[in-house]
């Protein structure tokens, strides 16, 4: 009687290392990759492919007039066809323990209810908006608006923290790396607004930035992403 062995079957000597080998492929592995901004972008791969994944990026933050550094967990994602084994648990838990690892004082994101509560994540911030009709607009005719430049940014960053100093939350920037310094160059990197968004800015009859919007439209709705100012 002859015999034929299943091409997946061990081989006869060296099981173990065939075992081993086959094992490395089929178990999921994580990794946490740091760039020279801080940021790391923590994934889990199966069989050399990243299945899983999420970034997170430092940043202070205020706590009343006090900054404190915090994580900001961003872009958490597992593809459709791995969904429901267990591996956004995974990198969850991955990046608590690199954010223990680098002292951070708190981890926050925009995240969906009923999901995070197991991470001991907990709702903090309300999601609001406000409407306004542009005919409730007034017309300021000592001012005027134009899309922000290159020597706007140092006016804006001081509407920015005056706007935000006291509001718990709300982080704390440094002009070299604001949001919008990448569109200085005419491109668009990760601000955090949507991409469409467009930042014009507020200035008086003597061309002194008095107020900024980050724009876009939406369904034919103008929509704010940001708004700051120099007085009320």
């Amino acid at each position: 009687t002859r015999c034929s062995a299943s091409p997946d079957a061990p081989p006869t000597s060296g099981g173990a290392s065939w075992l081993q080998g086959h094992q490395a492929l089929r178990m999921p592995t994580l990794s946490t990759h740091t760039d020279a901004d801080g940021v790391a972008r923590i994934e889990l791969e199966l069989a050399g492919e990243a299945v899983s994944s999420l970034l997170v990026i430092p940043m202070q933050v205020r706590i009343g007039d006090v900054p404190i550094q915090a994580g900001g967990l961003a872009w958490v994602e597992t593809r459709p066809e791995h969904r429901g084994r267990g591996f956004a648990r995974r990198i969850i838990e991955q990046s608590t323990r690199h954010m223990i690892r680098q002292g951070y004082d708190l981890a926050g994101l925009f995240g969906i209810g009923d999901f995070y509560e197991r991470w001991a994540y907990a709702c903090a911030l309300p999601e609001y908006s406000l409407r306004v009709a542009a005919s409730a607009c007034p017309s300021l005719a000592e001012y005027r608006s134009v899309l922000y430049r290159r020597d706007h940014r140092p006016a804006i960053c001081r509407m920015h923290s005056g706007v935000a100093r006291h509001r718990t939350l709300s982080r704390v920037r440094d002009p070299a790396a604001w949001p919008y310094a990448g569109r200085d160059e005419g491109i668009d990197n990760d601000t955090g607004f949507h991409e469409d968004a467009a930042v014009r800015v507020l200035v008086d009859t003597d061309g002194k930035p008095c107020g900024y919007a980050a724009l876009r439209f939406e369904e034919g709705v103008c929509v704010v992403d940001e708004v700051g100012y120099a007085s009320m």
